[in-house]
């Protein structure tokens, strides 16, 4: 199981891979054996919310220097 949490640009409310509200969901996973991992703000997933708003700071940057 894959996780990727995603944060709408410029929200107020943002959670991560280490958040609180998803203990209970990863308590969940491990007490039935499951493999799971965890990815915030995944770039690829994150290229749909681009393909809205391409003009936005988030889409511009170059993450691989």
């Amino acid at each position: 199981m894959n996780k990727f949490l995603i944060s709408k640009f410029d929200s107020y409310f943002r959670n991560s891979c280490d958040s609180a509200s998803l203990m209970e969901l990863e308590n969940y996973i491990e007490e039935h054996k499951l493999k799971y991992s965890c990815i915030d703000n995944y770039r690829p997933v994150q290229a749909l919310q681009c393909a809205d708003n391409p003009d936005h700071a988030a889409c511009n940057k170059c993450t691989y220097l």
